[in-house]
């Protein structure tokens, strides 16, 4: 009688430890998976930068910025703005262009270059830009020569 007490503690001690590692695992693949998810948005946070200051370098030495952006395959949204897929469709890029104002000194022109994601992901908001970046550039005024 005495070695099934034995046996019965031996697999209640088992059965404790099976337990307490399968607990750990579950805990474990849960942060190994916040970790990915966390990888992978930053990831798609610096190459949503890295379209979005491409477009922002391009913008800030055009003359005429909207056409230029017409030019470039921007189709025009209904608040005014531009809109455009990137070549690999992974971001959606949103350029609004300010006013502009008297060309009398010179202009200044400014526009908020946002980069969205295309494809929604789990640590991604599809409807939060993951970048927004304000551009701003002056143009002097055309010499007029006789």
């Amino acid at each position: 009688m005495q070695h099934s007490s034995k046996g019965n503690v031996l697999l209640m001690e088992l059965i404790v430890v099976v337990l307490f590692f399968s607990l750990i695992a579950v805990t474990i693949t849960q942060v190994f998976v916040g970790a990915y998810f966390k990888s992978h948005s930053n990831a798609s946070k610096q190459r949503a930068w890295i379209v979005a200051s491409d477009w922002a370098e391009l913008l800030s030495g055009e003359e005429t910025p909207a056409e230029f952006l017409e030019q470039s395959g921007f189709t025009r949204e209904t608040d005014g703005a531009f809109a455009q897929l990137s070549p690999d469709g992974e971001f959606r890029v949103r350029i609004a262009l300010a006013p502009e104002p008297s060309a009398v000194l010179g202009r200044l022109v400014e526009a908020d270059v946002q980069v969205f994601a295309a494809i929604a992901a789990p640590a991604i908001d599809a409807e939060a830009p993951l970048v927004s970046l304000p551009v701003a550039s002056y143009l002097a005024p055309q010499e007029v020569r006789p």
